[in-house]
């Protein structure tokens, strides 16, 4: 692979601190995929955010060797490396080959492909992994935070169950709604009531299922009583005496 090839799956780190080292990045983008390069040198343009007395700050070029790692290694946008938000963006292929990489300390760039599958890596990057995402979880818990005390979502919210709450107590004490309720099944009661000792429904019921198991008893025991020998046919001869 070229490496025009490479610089089309390359991703920009800017506001990086100024102890990050070529290691610091391929240990906190080795999961992504296989690396190629990583250049390192001192931010263009303005002081960064968060940076030191003294305005230091890196921006960093790291190339993946295919497109799938490259995409993975976006979404980590605004992720923490050293204390410091970053942000990652991809690149065009002209600006990645025209980086040039001005820090010397941390991993050659012929070293960047090789990573170390050891369990003490994997084990660091799983504890990094973790810290990232419970950093997006505090950052969209106070957006929201932020957003519902801007448009005072929870406080309109109570606000609306409030007068619900009201206005069904109203129509209620209005229209007796509970009241009729209660009466209504009352009354009901009463009528199934009358209409069980008027015609006996209940009496009935049960002597009727009193007979249904009657008959389901002597059908069953006189099967048991009739035995195998009540099977034979007309043309069985008599018994002898």
């Amino acid at each position: 692979m070229t490496e025009s090839d490479t610089a089309k799956h390359a991703v920009l780190v800017q506001n990086l601190s100024a102890d990050v080292t070529k290691q610091t990045l391929l240990d906190f983008f080795s999961f992504c995929g296989d690396i190629s390069i990583i250049k390192l040198r001192r931010a263009q343009g303005a002081t960064a955010e968060g940076a030191g007395d003294d305005g230091a700050a890196l921006e960093a070029l790291v190339q993946f060797s295919t497109a799938a790692a490259q995409k993975t290694a976006l979404v980590l946008d605004s992720a923490t490396i050293k204390k410091r938000r970053v942000k990652i963006r991809g690149v065009d292929p002209g600006v990645a080959e025209a980086f040039v990489d001005e820090v010397e300390h941390g991993v050659p760039e012929a070293a960047a492909g090789t990573v170390a599958d050891g369990p003490d890596r994997h084990s660091d990057r799983v504890g990094q992994l973790r810290d990232e995402f419970g950093n997006l979880v505090h950052r969209a818990s106070s957006t929201w935070h932020d957003f519902d005390e801007q448009h005072r979502i929870s406080e309109r919210a109570r606000d609306l169950g409030e007068v619900t709450r009201r206005k069904t107590q109203q129509i209620n004490e209005q229209y007796r709604i509970s009241d009729r309720a209660r009466e209504g099944w009352s009354t009901a009661k009463q009528k199934s009531h009358e209409l069980d000792e008027r015609w006996r429904v209940s009496e009935r019921a049960r002597q009727g299922w009193g007979s249904l198991k009657s008959s389901i008893s002597k059908l069953v025991h006189g099967d048991e009583r009739s035995g195998p020998s009540s099977s034979a046919g007309p043309d069985s001869p008599a018994p002898t005496t």
